[in-house]
């Protein structure tokens, strides 16, 4: 890892995609060898090196089986104190080796509600305020996001063929996107439907890039065919419509929410993209 590069963002740029989450969650119960790793995924080889690639920072390989390194473990925490659902509790709470009923915790903490309503209004403000934050940073991500994408596709409409490494990336920055749209819809509650309708949109974007991506790739290794689509004259254009549905939806993006105009072009990069789908001939696949 290069020195120089933040610990977080290496962590949160392996963890983008559901599939690398899933490899982490399977060598935190235990080691595996890439053999073990193909029958657990279901996966092809091309694909399992990829997100392998992708991961590389957080593993570490002994005796041919692949474990977590230090980095893993910390992604590992990041999953579990994120994503995993919050344990139920017991009906008998331990503190400092003596069991409280939890009838016993609520007096005490009325007790304290009613005589502390200063602590409590400063504990709100600063609630308020971790969430403007989350709110100013998941725009500014939101925004990298989407223009990272925009770049991708640019560069393959400009060389005049499309690869499945930038398909690949390209649903790698949705897979983000996705994340940081439903932040945005939980912070900025008045435009949910509107964020989540984006978030819809997107999704269909990185699934569609995931399976033409793969397509290309296993296309390549099973016949030997070339390992990228040419974009011809008139396939072009469509990808040309997707990038422009993008730069509307990248410029409509707010703190006080999507514009009309960014809505509108979530709507349409759905058609647009069903339009490409059956032009390339990509079969619809839905991941978990």
């Amino acid at each position: 890892m290069d020195p120089e590069e933040d610990t977080y963002t290496v962590i949160f740029s392996s963890l983008k995609h559901p599939i690398r989450r899933k490899i982490l969650r399977i060598l935190n119960e235990s080691p595996s060898t890439y053999t073990e790793l193909l029958k657990s995924l279901g996966l092809e080889t091309g694909v399992l090196n990829y997100h392998l690639d992708s991961l590389r920072d957080l593993l570490m390989k002994s005796d041919d089986k692949y474990g977590l390194s230090e980095y893993g473990k910390a992604a590992i925490n990041l999953i579990t104190n994120v994503e995993e659902p919050v344990e139920k509790r017991r009906e008998e709470i331990r503190l400092f080796g003596h069991r409280i009923k939890p009838t016993t915790i609520i007096i005490v903490s009325l007790i304290l509600l009613l005589s502390s309503n200063m602590i409590w209004f400063y504990s709100f403000a600063q609630v308020s305020e971790v969430n403007r934050i989350t709110l100013i940073w998941a725009i500014s991500d939101s925004r990298d996001s989407i223009h990272s994408s925009i770049v991708e596709l640019n560069t393959s409409i400009t060389k005049g063929y499309i690869d499945s490494r930038t398909l690949f990336a390209v649903s790698d920055y949705s897979n983000r996107l996705g994340i940081q749209l439903e932040t945005l819809s939980r912070i900025n509650q008045v435009n949910a439907e509107e964020w989540l309708n984006i978030r819809r949109s997107i999704g269909a974007l990185g699934e569609f890039c995931e399976v033409f991506g793969e397509g290309i790739y296993l296309n390549f290794v099973a016949h030997g065919a070339n390992p990228y689509k040419n974009l011809t004259w008139v396939y072009k254009p469509m990808f040309e419509k997707i990038v422009h549905d993008l730069g509307i939806i990248e410029c409509g993006i707010s703190g006080t929410g999507p514009c009309p105009e960014a809505v509108k072009a979530a709507d349409q990069l759905v058609e647009d993209l069903e339009h490409a789908r059956l032009a390339f001939n990509v079969p619809t696949k839905f991941y978990p």
